[in-house]
C-alpha cells in the first residue's frame, strides 16, 4: 500500500511539471491531483509504519527557563534511522533525549513530537552514531539504557551519554543548567569492564598493556582530555595484536 501511494504521488508530481503550460482549469484539476497523491501516500505511511504510533512528548520543563538543551548534540530534529519493532525506519526526524534517556520523533502529519517506547526499539542512529541496548543491565544501570556503540571489532567500547540538570538563582528566577554527562565501558571476553581513567583502561588489555601504552603515545592521544578517542584507538589496536 505504501509502495503503491508512493509511486502515485511520484506520478502525479512528475505530471504536473511536464505539462505546466496549460489553462487554468488543467492547473486547478492537476492541482488537485497532486493533493489527492499526496494525503493517499500520508495515510498509507501513518496506517502502516508503526514508529509514528508512540506517545505524545510533553516536556517537564517547559515552563522553566533553561540554560542549553537536553538532547544528544543538538536541540533541532536530526535525520537518522531506528530499527522499532523489528522493522527499520531510516530518514526519520529525531532527538534523543538525553536527561530522560528518551527517543523522539517527530510525527510527518501533525509535526506533532512522539516519544517511543524503549523496549520495542533495537537500536537507532543519529550524525553517524549508533545507540544500542545491551543485553542485561551493567553498573546497576536500567534494562532500557541505550549506549553509544563507538567501536565493534573483536572487542567492543560503548559510551552511556546522560544529562543532569543543575538549578541557579538569577535575579530571583531558577535557571535550569544541563550538564552532560558519560560513562565508557568496554566489552572484553564476556564481561563490561567500566573504564574510568587511563588506568583502568591499561589494566582491561593488561595481557598487552605496554602495546596499549605504545599506541596512545604514537598517536598523541591524551586519554584525560579524548578517552573515546582513546578507547576506539586501544580496542583496533588489541584486535589487531590478537587475530
Amino acid at each position: 500500500m505504501v509502495k503503491a501511494a508512493f509511486v502515485l504521488l511520484l506520478f502525479a508530481l512528475s505530471y504536473t511539471a511536464a505539462f505546466s503550460q496549460v489553462s487554468k482549469t488543467d492547473s486547478i484539476a492537476r492541482h488537485n491531483s497532486v493533493l489527492v497523491a499526496l494525503q493517499t501516500y500520508q495515510n498509507a505511511i501513518s496506517g502502516n509504519a508503526k514508529v509514528f504510533n508512540g506517545v505524545d512528548y510533553v516536556n517537564p520543563l517547559a515552563k522553566k527557563r533553561v540554560k542549553g538543551h537536553p538532547n544528544f548534540e543538538s536541540e533541532d530534529w536530526m535525520e537518522g534511522f531506528i530499527l522499532y519493532e523489528g522493522q527499520l525506519y531510516e530518514n526519520v526526524a529525531l532527538q534523543y533525549n538525553l536527561l530522560l534517556n528518551k527517543v523522539l520523533i517527530e510525527n510527518v502529519q501533525s509535526h506533532a513530537t512522539i516519544e517511543l517506547s524503549n523496549n520495542l526499539i533495537g537500536r537507532f542512529g543519529i550524525n553517524g552514531h549508533t545507540f544500542v541496548q545491551l543485553p542485561s543491565g551493567i553498573d546497576a544501570e536500567p534494562q532500557d539504557m541505550f549506549y553509544d556503540l563507538l567501536y565493534d571489532g573483536g572487542v567492543k567500547v560503548y559510551v552511556k551519554r546522560f544529562k543532569t540538570i543543575k538549578e541557579t538563582p538569577d535575579q530571583k528566577v531558577m535557571v535550569t543548567e544541563f550538564l552532560e554527562k558519560r560513562k565508557l565501558y568496554l566489552f572484553k571476553e564476556g564481561r563490561y569492564i567500566a573504564i574510568n581513567n587511563k588506568k583502568a583502561a591499561l589494566n582491561a588489555f593488561e595481557d598487552h598493556k605496554q602495546e596499549m601504552k605504545k599506541t596512545l603515545s604514537q598517536n598523541r592521544l591524551s586519554f584525560r582530555a579524548m578517552p573515546e578517542l582513546s578507547m576506539i584507538a586501544l580496542g583496533q589496536r588489541y584486535d589487531e595484536l590478537v587475530q
